[in-house]
């Protein structure tokens, strides 16, 4: 329940050695099913809070009752067979029901399991206004086996730019609004994760505390220009490295190297 994003994974092949529990394929039949399977789990978990914040409210204690106004609002709605991520709250009123991770207040992604021949060029599905990612997971199955190298070869004989995980994961992380920066030292490279507009020091805070304590500048290079250079030493005679401030705003694929 912990998570910020659910992703949805229906079936859109046809195979008649792999039965239906409905016999019919429809993506937002199974849609439309799996949401109402959570929104009973919600229902379940707002019913248990309300019978622990009803006897706190009538004995008098305030700071409970607007916990329990927003809970009573959701549940009206999610009665009504409403997503809770639907449903109009205030900064204050979502602040109220994170502590419950209710499962249909979180961000969906929707991924469609296809048959090879039904994959599109350009990797858009779209059904009814919903907006789907086409993956096939027998494709991706035998990717997983294959080398990188075999891999690209492999996509480029199936006329696809890329992989059904890669797009996933480039959508989750639009979806969630974050962005990707580097560290390097001699022995590693690493990848680190950061809200999309984070400045330089709350980065540098994500790779150890100390460092957005202490910072005083950044370093950054893009990572294309870092792999063309070689090396950080490279691309420092090559000019390629520009120094930043406490303002910068970390930009998907820089490579920093925080001076503190």
């Amino acid at each position: 329940r912990e998570v910020d994003l659910i992703l949805q994974v229906v079936r859109f092949f046809d195979d008649k050695n792999v039965s239906h529990p409905h016999e019919k394929l429809d993506l937002l039949k199974d849609i439309e099913i799996i949401n109402l399977e959570l929104i009973l789990a919600d229902l379940d978990t707002i019913k248990n809070a309300l019978e622990k914040l009803e006897p706190k409210v009538r004995s008098g204690e305030k700071e409970f009752k607007a916990k329990l106004e927003v809970l009573k609002k959701l549940q009206k709605e999610l009665e009504d067979e409403k997503l809770a991520n639907q449903v109009e709250l205030d900064s204050e009123e979502k602040e109220l029901v994170q502590k419950f991770c209710l499962l249909t207040i979180k961000l969906f992604l929707y991924v469609a399991n296809l048959a090879e021949d039904q994959l599109p060029k350009d990797g858009k599905l779209e059904k009814e206004g919903v907006s789907f990612i086409p993956i096939s997971a027998k494709i991706e199955s035998e990717l997983s086996s294959l080398t990188e190298k075999e891999q690209k070869e492999y996509l480029k004989e199936l006329g696809l730019k890329e992989s059904g995980l890669t797009q996933v994961i480039k959508k989750s992380y639009e979806t969630l609004d974050l962005v990707t920066f580097f560290t390097t030292n001699k022995n590693e490279a690493r990848a680190w994760t950061v809200k999309k507009g984070a400045k330089a020091p709350e980065a540098a805070g994500v790779v150890h505390t100390d460092f957005q304590k202490g910072f005083i500048k950044a370093e950054v290079i893009p990572y294309e220009d870092f792999v063309k250079a070689g090396s950080e030493l490279k691309a420092k005679e090559q000019g390629l490295m520009r120094t930043e401030g406490k303002d910068y705003l970390v930009q998907d694929g820089d490579v920093i190297l925080f001076k503190t």
